[in-house]
C-alpha cells in the first residue's frame, strides 16, 4: 500500500493500513477469508466453463473470469515472501510480494513472473498488460529468456499462434530490457520489439525493434 502524511485526509486514501489494495476502491477487495494471500472473490480456478471455489481452504489459484475477466494464474512458489492478490477495480488483478530475501514465482496468463520484496504490479491478461508499481519485475518467456520491466513502466508481451514473441513499451521513461540466448535488447518507451522463434524455445532468430504502429 502507498502511505501519504498530511494534515487533511487525501482523496482515496484511509486513515489506517486498512486498504490493502491501492488499484481498487472496494474496502472489501483484499478479504481473504483462507489467509493464503488471495482475496477472496478472486481464489479459485476455472474447470472449464465452471468456477471452482477455493476461498475457504489454503490455495493457490486465482481468476477473476467470474467477474467477467481474463486475468488467471497460480502461485508457484511463495519463496520467504508473503503474495498478495487482490482483485482490480478497473480489469485484472494486482500483484505484490512483501518480506524475505528469496524470489516467488508466480505463473501469470502463460508466463512466469520472478517477484523480490517490494515488487508489485497491475496485472491483465488477453495479451500480457504488466504495469510495474515498484520492481523492477522479471517475466520469464521460457526457462531461460526473460524480460526486464523497470518500476513506473507498463509492458504488453503477446504472445500469437505464429511462433513470435512481442513486447511493447507502453509508457513510462525507461526501457524495458530483454535477455534473449544471452543477448540483451533494450526496448526504450513507445517501441517494441519482436522475437522472431521456431520450436522449441531455445532456437530464437535475431530480435527486430520497431517503433510503436500508430
Amino acid at each position: 500500500f502507498v502511505t501519504q502524511s498530511q494534515c487533511e485526509q487525501p482523496v482515496g486514501y484511509v486513515l489506517d493500513n486498512t486498504d490493502c489494495n491501492d488499484s481498487n476502491s472496494d474496502p472489501n477487495a483484499c478479504e481473504d477469508d483462507d489467509n493464503d494471500g488471495i482475496a477472496t472473490s478472486i481464489d479459485g480456478y476455472m474447470d472449464n466453463s465452471t468456477f471452482v471455489d477455493e476461498a475457504t481452504s489454503f490455495s493457490s489459484s486465482f481468476t477473476d473470469t467470474p467477474a467477467g475477466g481474463v486475468t488467471s494464474g497460480s502461485v508457484i512458489d511463495r519463496a520467504d515472501l508473503t503474495i498478495t492478490i487482490g482483485d482490480s477495480e478497473i480489469d485484472g488483478i494486482s500483484l505484490s510480494a512483501t518480506g524475505g530475501t528469496g524470489k516467488a514465482l508466480v505463473n501469470l496468463c502463460s508466463f512466469d513472473l520472478k517477484l523480490s520484496n517490494g515488487d508489485s504490479c497491475v496485472a491483465t491478461c488477453g495479451s500480457l498488460s504488466l504495469e510495474v508499481v515498484s520492481g523492477p519485475m522479471e517475466i520469464y518467456l521460457n526457462a531461460t529468456d526473460y524480460v526486464v520491466v523497470p518500476a513506473e513502466v507498463t509492458a504488453k508481451i503477446t504472445k500469437p499462434s505464429n511462433g513470435t514473441v512481442t513486447i511493447e513499451n507502453q509508457s513510462g521513461s525507461e526501457s524495458i530490457i530483454v535477455y534473449v540466448e544471452g543477448k540483451e535488447t533494450e526496448v526504450a518507451p513507445g517501441m517494441e520489439v519482436v522475437i522472431k522463434n521456431s520450436f522449441p524455445w531455445n532456437m530464437f532468430l535475431p530480435a527486430i525493434t520497431r517503433g510503436k504502429q500508430q
